[in-house]
């Protein structure tokens, strides 16, 4: 259930890190791949959640 908040949680920030960039006009492309790292690190969060519950 954890690995679940975190996924949802990293994804939440990849959001934001999208809004802010699109807000600057794509100014910095620094908050465009901390977007791609958080979308990155969501998507292995979630894949181990349904990992770890297939498990169970």
């Amino acid at each position: 259930m954890i690995a679940y908040a975190v996924a949802f949680t990293l994804w939440i920030g990849a959001i934001v890190a999208l809004g802010v960039s699109a807000a600057g006009f794509l100014a910095s492309t620094g908050l465009l791949v901390t977007s791609a790292v958080l979308s990155g690190l969501a998507i292995v969060a979630a894949a181990s959640a349904l990992v770890l519950a297939r498990r169970r």
